[in-house]
């Protein structure tokens, strides 16, 4: 009976803990965004460039 308790509590414990990580890499994935964009915001301004376009590119595919 006691095993089926404890399985019952970390049956709803884990999901709670994976949803803290995902949002820590949430809030690091934005903190990464914004550097981007400051970076991609002055090279236009330095190089007087109207717009741009830029692809994300993994193993030689477009994502």
């Amino acid at each position: 009976m006691r095993w089926m308790l404890l399985t019952g509590c970390l049956l709803f414990a884990v999901p709670g803990l994976a949803q803290e990580k995902s949002t820590e890499t949430a809030i690091a994935a934005d903190s990464k965004t914004a550097e981007l964009d400051a970076y991609i915001a002055k090279a236009m301004h330095d190089w007087n460039l109207p717009g741009l376009s830029i692809a994300v590119v993994k193993d030689g595919q477009s994502v």
